[in-house]
């Protein structure tokens, strides 16, 4: 049989990508990759070893080496140099938790239509029990996703003359973790959940500055933030509140600022017009089928909350392919 050539028609083009996402979602879950590890396993190797049903397990493999994720002999399938850079339990790039975390919003985002008819997020009985997650859970996948970023936002912060910084809803802690870690005098302040902590703490551990890292448990819509910084570092944090509660978030943030203090809100931007880009769009929609009243944001909107705050804009930077650093200093 011949296989047809890829369709130019541009509903295809929209329509079929989800069907990518599920194999690499499903193989995961499964643990195909870590499952094969280094080594090579026969199709009948490889059902035992993940107690999969047999036809199952070919027609989810051969699907994963038009992927270019395994390769495949004769007799058996191997991971491939992209499934060993990324997708195993030792890859030096690790995805797994995020792909599981991705898996969980594929669940999600198949309620869409529920979500703009109500606007309400997609109820919990629709997502399967096997990929409940908790707080730990999310901080390891927001973990896989900062690990480059973090890189990216320590390069371009300035932080020459910062000494005391909180990062808030730090997740795994890994920008504020990354600070220390390249200014031996400052001191990092993580605020987030109790469990979330726990993952943020082994972190610093494993980085050697858990010494200059300082923890508060707290909700920052509801509790206190305690002492004063020279920065305040919110990482894509704003995208799961609304405007209001985000407006009222930083006038707390602006009281903890020390005099002549930044406050740095990295997230995904939208345009003016609030249709584009398109990346940052379809994050707005994952917004929607998730929370019940979050959403991204545009540039304006961040510089009307620094007003209110009497916070100065400075300056945006654009980090990575998504993401923007806004950046302001107390008056």
């Amino acid at each position: 049989m011949t296989l047809c050539p890829p369709s130019s028609d541009p509903i295809d083009a929209i329509y079929d990508r989800y069907r990518d996402a599920q194999v690499l979602f499903t193989a995961n879950r499964l643990g195909v990759f870590s499952t094969l590890g280094r080594n090579a396993m026969t199709l009948e190797e490889l059902a035992v070893a993940i107690q999969a049903d047999p036809r199952g397990m070919r027609i989810l493999c051969d699907a994963l080496v038009s992927l270019g994720l395994l390769e495949k002999d004769e007799t058996a399938y191997r991971n491939s140099a992209v499934a060993l850079q990324y997708l195993t339990d030792d890859a030096p790039t690790p995805r797994s938790a995020i792909l599981r975390h991705s898996a969980r919003l594929y669940e999600r985002w198949g309620g869409l239509f529920h979500a703009v008819k109500t606007g309400k997020p997609v109820p919990e009985e629709r997502i399967s029990p096997e990929l409940e997650g908790g707080e730990r859970e999310f901080a390891y996948a927001m973990a896989d996703i900062a690990r480059i970023s973090a890189q990216e936002v320590a390069d371009r912060l300035d932080l020459a003359e910062v000494k005391s910084l909180i990062d808030i809803g730090c997740g795994p802690g890994l920008y504020a973790i990354e600070f220390a870690r390249r200014n031996p005098r400052i001191h990092a302040t993580l605020f987030d959940n109790e469990k979330t902590l726990e993952v943020a703490q082994t972190n610093a551990r494993e980085v050697g500055v858990e010494e200059r890292i300082h923890y508060q448990v707290g909700d920052i819509l509801t509790d206190k933030i305690r002492g004063e910084f020279d920065l305040v570092f919110i990482s894509n944090l704003i995208h799961s509140f609304s405007f209001d509660r985000n407006a009222a978030m930083v006038r707390k943030c602006a009281a903890s600022l020390t005099p002549d203090g930044r406050i740095c809100i990295k997230d995904f931007l939208l345009n003016p017009d609030r249709s584009g880009p398109k990346w940052q769009a379809l994050f707005a929609v994952n917004m929607l089928v998730n929370t019940e009243y979050g959403n991204c944001y545009t540039l304006e909107e961040i510089q009307s909350w620094f007003r209110d705050a009497d916070i100065e804009f400075l300056e945006a930077i654009e980090i990575g392919n998504h993401s923007c650093m806004v950046i302001g200093q107390k008056r």
